[in-house]
């Protein structure tokens, strides 16, 4: 991993200081495609971040710091980079769970990946993630089903919550397109900061759209595909099991423009 810069608090993480994010696995955090210093979505990041911590730590977080410390963290670095912010507890003791935990905040900035346009061949598998409403660090489950499906020819895993019906992939949101809207799983998924702008894009050029349960069984019944994250937008789906889908370029191109409706926030 090539790290442009890993900084706790505003200074260079020390080896020490990274050993409680590695070895303590409770913690939450958010990531983010940054250009000369400007991200997209830059609120609900925030949002996210304050949120969990009022959650998972019984604190408040101060959400202008960690914008400080992420503007400090990508100054001078021009073009695109990925900007990760990690919250982790300052100290976690097995007799103070019960008590408000103070935290510290990591800013890892590395190389912004390569963005990969090609359909992604998926598999379901019935799996919940533990708080599936926050981007924590428990990540062993997605991620061993993730391996599992590429040691079985896939490329991605699609989760089915407790009843069958699917909800969300590994890292990403999924949408479907029915021939007339874009159809959303309902289901307790951790709502992406990419899934809320398209969104809101779509909502934009009024695009019809609905939110609700979908069964296995309508998989045949929708024309394409796709999933939204931070690091792709959207990106098609070729297959969900055997059910397999045709690229439809003008369907991508659509979710393209309304993601890139999202206003470009600087830090």
């Amino acid at each position: 991993m090539h790290v442009l810069r890993a900084e706790i608090d505003g200074r260079p993480a020390t080896v020490e200081e990274l050993l409680t994010t590695t070895t303590v696995n409770y913690g939450h955090f958010t990531g983010m495609t940054a250009v000369d210093g400007r991200v997209r979505g830059l609120d609900l990041h925030l949002d996210r971040l304050g949120n969990a911590t009022r959650a998972l730590f019984g604190t408040t977080l101060d959400t202008d710091r960690v914008r400080t410390l992420l503007r400090q963290a990508l100054s001078g670095l021009p073009g695109p980079v990925s900007a990760r912010i990690n919250v982790f507890p300052t100290e976690l003791s097995w007799g103070g769970l019960g008590d408000p935990i103070d935290s510290r905040v990591l800013v890892l900035i590395r190389p912004a990946p390569a963005v990969v346009t090609t359909p992604l061949r998926t598999r379901t598998v019935r799996y919940v993630r533990d708080a599936p409403e926050f981007k924590h660090v428990g990540t062993f489950g997605l991620f061993q089903q993730q391996r599992l499906a590429r040691l079985a020819g896939f490329e991605d895993v699609v989760f089915l919550d407790e009843r069958g019906r699917l909800s969300e992939g590994s890292i990403w949101n999924l949408g479907f397109f029915d021939g007339e809207r874009i159809v959303w799983p309902a289901a307790d998924v951790l709502p992406g900061v990419a899934y809320q702008l398209l969104r809101r894009g779509l909502a934009q050029l009024g695009v019809p759209e609905a939110l609700r349960p979908v069964e296995p069984a309508e998989l045949t019944g929708f024309r394409a595909a796709f999933f939204t994250n931070a690091t792709t937008g959207a990106r098609a789906l070729s297959c969900v099991d055997e059910v397999e889908y045709a690229l439809d370029p003008d369907l991508m191109d659509l979710l393209r423009r309304g993601y890139e409706l999202a206003p470009w926030d600087q830090v």
